[in-house]
């Protein structure tokens, strides 16, 4: 009785050592993972310490491992105490246990289970503290000039969110746009730096002196910096579309291969970004992968979190199609297999449709930029003979602003109706 109640006792112990460790092991390991995700900590770094301290397992394998041991450990003091039960009632029903190894050996304990104290952590951090993340994790960092603006227009700023809704537009193209400031820090920055370019104009015309009209020249350029800086996340995300969609038949066919092979869905992303041929789609794979591997989503949820802010239609459809396979467990290879074949049908559809309309604008280019020019100088040519001008300008001025002035900026012109004009797909 006496050895049963001394192994009682030392089985408890045991829980309680393990209880503690399994404890600190968790709490260590989230404080580097915070230190992790505000950039504290290098991706070289993190995977040392999840290679020095989890063995090469996962951290939810060590906790199931400790949880099972445990009841283990809980499932021999109830042994023992049934048979300290029974040898008081001199009763027969005692149960027999299979194995009593529970308890792990001093080398097993070394070897897998070594102690961290929260001065190997510290010293772990210090160490890495320096580490800028990879480009693989971005995160968003404060930048002094942010915060500059901050301290100057944070409440109006907040005020203006909160009592216009365009703002809300600005917010889902800011996230569409993948610019990495936050969207009240961008809002503060936009006005203040508004202000000052419009006080600093201001300045400039008034020492210059244009003297009342400087106030109208601030006003101006207040107007034209603001409109500027807010239709810009707009412009970014309708260039980041046209790249997606531009490069998505192909990074379809990619992952349809990837998945021909047998890989999980994870893997297809990750190997397709590591091809680094797709763009603003690379942007898009990063993102999922860092909601699987930093945030810890699940494969489904993170697809569909990265569609919700995507800016290209198209892209979500893919997305959305591979959540649904892989949630109803279809068949992720042949429906990458088919979408491939369909987005690349309409990918030579619509270049085709463009190559005859850029047939068309050649032939205009050819007319008003080439031809129309020649003429112009044959014009310019024979009235310089008869002499006299137009428009109070002389044939030498007319040349001149003609030559270096309208001609290059139709060009200009031209290239960017083209670049506008050109498919999305």
């Amino acid at each position: 009785m006496k050895q049963k109640a001394e192994r009682i006792l030392e089985l408890v112990k045991e829980i309680k050592y393990y209880r503690n460790y399994k404890k600190k092991l968790k709490e260590n390991l989230d404080k580097v993972k915070e230190k992790y995700r505000k950039g504290l900590i290098g991706d070289k770094g993190y995977k040392e310490f999840l290679g020095k301290y989890l063995k090469n397992k996962s951290e939810e394998e060590w906790m199931k491992y400790y949880d099972n041991y445990i009841f283990q450990l809980l499932k021999e003091i109830d042994e023992l105490n049934l048979q300290i039960h029974n040898k008081f009632l001199k009763t027969k029903k005692i149960k027999k246990r299979t194995s009593k190894k529970f308890v792990l050996t001093e080398k097993t304990k070394k070897e897998f289970l070594e102690d961290i104290n929260r001065e190997d952590v510290k010293r772990f951090i210090k160490r890495y503290s320096k580490v800028k993340k990879e480009k693989e994790h971005g995160i968003y960092e404060s930048k002094k000039y942010v915060q500059l603006a901050n301290f100057f227009t944070r409440k109006f700023s907040d005020s203006l969110i909160k009592r216009f809704k365009i703002f809300e537009k600005l917010r889902k193209a800011l996230q569409k746009a993948e610019i990495r400031i936050l969207f009240r820090s961008y809002v503060s920055s936009v006005i203040f730096y508004s202000l000052v370019v419009s006080f600093l104009i201001v300045l400039f015309s008034f020492l210059l002196g244009y003297g009342i009209r400087s106030v109208g020249y601030g006003v101006l350029g207040l107007i034209l910096f603001l409109g500027f800086w807010f239709l810009y996340p707009f412009s970014i995300v309708g260039t980041r579309k046209r790249d997606i969609n531009n490069k998505l038949p192909f990074a379809v066919i990619h992952m349809s291969a990837i998945a021909g092979s047998g890989a999980p869905p994870v893997k297809i992303f990750e190997l397709v970004l590591k091809a680094k041929e797709y763009g603003a789609l690379d942007g898009e794979f990063r993102r999922i992968l860092n909601y699987i591997n930093l945030f810890g989503y699940d494969m489904i949820t993170s697809l569909r979190e990265v569609s919700k802010n995507t800016p290209s239609e198209k892209f979500k459809e893919v997305l959305n199609g591979i959540s649904t396979s892989v949630e109803s467990g279809g068949n992720l290879k042949k429906y990458l297999k088919d979408k491939a074949e369909d987005i690349m049908n309409e990918y030579r559809l619509e270049r085709r449709k463009y190559n005859q309309v850029v047939s068309t604008y050649s032939d205009v280019y050819t007319g008003i930029l080439i031809t129309a020019p020649l003429l112009f100088i044959v014009v310019l040519t024979i009235m310089n003979n008869f002499g006299g001008g137009f428009a109070g300008l002389s044939v030498k001025s007319i040349a001149t602003i003609g030559t270096y002035g309208l001609i290059p900026f139709l060009n200009v012109l031209f290239m960017f109706f083209l670049n506008v004009t050109q498919p999305e797909m």
